[in-house]
């Protein structure tokens, strides 16, 4: 084991000023605990190395939660670093406890007596200049470091017991993945894993499962920071309690749920464990959905200089596709939203400035990615919507900032549930617009004044009506009798059949299960395969001892339940003009609409013809919740993130894919946020400027 000298408090600075251009950062060495006092305070040695020079230093850099919540009582809340008392959380001075131990029960082991970087105590906290260079230097950090410590936080329900099994169940299926994903499953075998212990009340539980999910929850996977922690680094060790798995481990149960989902109960595993584990609604419910999956980054070279245009667009780009990525995992500094994912971007132009208010950073990323993407296309992030109340599941109320409502507030972002949900990635509302483009800024169609974005637009239409939908407890069912009700016959305004344009915004425009575009001019079969398993989804409730007396039921109002009825209310053409190009569609919607019904009323899947049939409705139920449907004056209609209200107008800018909804207050505009509106995601505002339906004007968005 290394010697530790500590100087005296008295001899040191605990912070000298480090040097930029060698790249310096301090690492740590922990003194071995007293006599047989394991939970004695910690004392460690801080010195400064660079980055900059060869041989590179070895070390290992720990990713882990600031403040979770465990009380560990024996240990105290401070370390002593270079002889200063530095007061820390409990789950940090838990971790420098437990890994000083770990060291010293294995001081033979070169890998856990390398020093070590926690950015809590390497990095002067209290310096903002050194915190922005510092952390601009963090994908750096982790990548160059020997391995990352992953510490989860000490023994808590029942960790201890599944942590030793989950590495066991990981080197298994790491053994068999790339020949048979059920080789390792042996029910007879493992009943500890495939069967039903007694819960208290006589409910259901798996205490494997159960104990795992539990670590799953844990609020460690909600941070921003450890994506990069995690990625950046391939040697990825996990601590949690007295228990060591690799992440490689971890990532192979992950990757293995992930692959039997859909897939029917084996032989002599219980029945519910199993849907629980096979269904996207059991795996986020046990808290898999969290996990930080295994895949190679490759960040961008390091650059000096000034970048060309081309460069700086590319690395912004990247920057914003893992902001997008990463949305909704937490921070307690709102700038880290953007800060916790620069170090898989690489070293360039950008870096963070902690001496910047977090209104300050987000504004500039907004009008950065206005200049180098030349779009409007981060409107599609921003509002000022209606959140959620707080819950379970550690999200709190965002920071109160005063951002224009053209920007980005990230921090409100991460607070939402499906927030891309009616955001496809394929949507090009602004299409069109070169034809249309009356001269305004020079070549582009809005500017920046300040906190103001001055933009041309075409107002297209105004909210009219909105409803709260579900599909639990038959309120979307409701919206739609009523919509075709007030249709009273007449198609919807872009000439479909209503119940077709019903279920293109079920779907918000992609197919059935997918997120291919669901094309306009799409021929019967392809139409048909998509909108009338999506709007049979939706007809069951859950509330019915019978899907498919609920579902019949549905049809029979809607008068879809006959051949002629469906291609009548969907196609709008009489069964004997498409008579031809339906026996194929139809033949295959017999079998396709059995097995929905079944999937259904079973929650679990049977057949590849309806692809996450059950994954599919909840999904849809979990987004109307968080959303609200509205009809416009000409009756189109559309989902907006809840906050809007009758009168609001639903407008097109130029350079922005999505349409968005503006608020006029005192000759200015909110803009209150995006929305998916049916008809009108795809060019057919310009069309209708071009028809002489519908003017170009400027609205001013504060």
């Amino acid at each position: 084991m290394t010697p530790i000298n500590i100087p005296p408090a008295s001899e040191s600075q605990l912070y000298a000023p480090l040097s930029i251009s060698q790249k310096e950062i301090r690492l740590l060495r922990i003194a071995p605990y007293d006599a047989d006092d394991v939970f004695s305070i910690c004392h460690c040695a801080m010195f400064t190395v660079s980055l900059a020079h060869q041989p590179q230093p070895r070390y290992n850099a720990f990713s882990y939660e600031w403040n979770y919540g465990v009380d560990v009582p024996e240990i105290g809340k401070a370390v002593m670093v270079n002889g200063h008392r530095i007061e820390v959380t409990r789950n940090l001075a838990a971790l420098l406890t437990r890994f000083r131990n770990i060291t010293q029960a294995v001081p033979n082991s070169e890998m856990f007596q390398l020093p070590i970087w926690i950015d809590a105590l390497c990095i002067d906290q209290s310096n903002s200049d050194e915190r922005s260079v510092q952390v601009g230097l963090m994908g750096v950090i982790y990548s160059r470091a020997q391995a990352t410590f992953t510490y989860l936080g000490e023994d808590e329900n029942g960790s201890d017991y599944a942590m030793p099994i989950l590495a066991e169940i990981g080197s298994k299926i790491l053994q068999t993945m790339k020949t048979d994903d059920m080789a390792w499953v042996k029910p007879d075998e493992q009943p500890e894993l495939w069967q039903s212990d007694q819960a208290e009340g006589g409910g259901f539980l798996n205490r494997f499962w159960t104990s795992a999910g539990a670590i799953m929850k844990r609020s460690y996977w909600r941070r921003a920071w450890i994506v990069q922690e995690i990625l950046l680094q391939n040697n990825v060790i996990v601590f949690c309690g007295k228990n060591i798995m690799h992440y490689h481990q971890l990532n192979a149960v992950y990757y293995w749920l992930r692959r039997i989902q859909g897939r029917p109960c084996p032989p002599l595993v219980n029945v519910e464990l199993w849907r629980l584990l096979s269904t996207k609604v059991g795996w986020y419910s046990m808290g898999w959905n969290r996990f930080v999956q295994r895949r190679r980054v490759t960040p961008s070279k390091e650059t000096k200089g000034n970048q060309d245009a081309a460069s700086k667009r590319e690395q912004h780009l990247q920057w914003k596709a893992w902001i997008l990525s990463t949305v909704d995992q937490q921070a307690t500094d709102p700038r880290d939203h953007l800060y916790s994912v620069l170090g898989l971007v690489g070293i360039g132009s950008l870096q963070p400035n902690y001496s910047a208010s977090v209104e300050n950073v987000f504004y500039d990323f907004a009008t950065t990615s206005i200049e180098v993407e030349e779009s409007l296309g981060i409107l599609s992030y921003a509002g000022h919507w209606e959140l959620p109340p707080p819950d379970v599941d550690n999200k709190t109320l965002p920071m109160h900032l005063f951002v224009p409502s053209w920007v980005p507030n990230w921090d409100q972002i991460s607070k939402m549930y499906n927030f891309t949900w009616i955001l496809s990635g394929t949507d090009q509302a602004d299409k069109g617009w070169a034809s249309i483009h009356v001269p305004f800024n020079g070549n582009v169609a809005w500017s920046v004044d300040g906190k103001s974005l001055i933009s041309q637009g075409i107002s297209f239409d105004i909210v009219a009506q909105t409803e709260l939908c579900d599909v639990d407890d038959g309120s979307w069912l409701s919206f739609c009798h009523t919509y075709m009700s007030a249709r009273g016959g007449q198609p919807y305004p872009d000439g479909i059949p209503p119940l077709q344009a019903l279920a293109r915004f079920v779907l918000r425009g992609r197919k059935f299960a997918s997120n291919e575009l669901l094309e306009r001019n799409s021929d019967v079969e392809t139409t048909l395969l998509s909108v009338i398993p999506a709007m049979l989804a939706t007809f069951y409730t859950g509330n019915s001892t019978s899907a498919v007396a609920e579902i019949k039921h549905a049809q029979e109002k809607f008068g879809i339940s006959t051949p002629h009825g469906i291609t009548e209310k969907f196609i709008g053409r009489p069964l004997s003009a498409v008579a031809q190009e339906l026996v194929g569609a139809l033949l295959r919607l017999t079998s396709r609409t059995e097995e929905l019904t079944r999937s259904l009323e079973s929650d679990r899947n049977f057949d590849p013809l309806v692809p996450d049939s059950v994954n599919y409705r909840n999904g849809i139920s979990s987004g109307m919740r968080e959303h609200v449907a509205f009809v416009t004056r000409k009756g189109y209609i559309g989902w907006a993130r809840k906050g809007l209200q009758d009168g609001d107008s639903v407008c097109v800018l130029a350079g922005c894919p999505v349409p968005l909804l503006l608020r006029e207050m005192n000759d200015r505009n909110i803009n209150i946020g995006p929305c998916y509106v049916e008809g009108l995601m795809h060019g057919e505002a310009a069309v209708a400027v071009a028809e002489n339906t519908a003017r170009i004007g400027i609205f001013h968005i504060v």
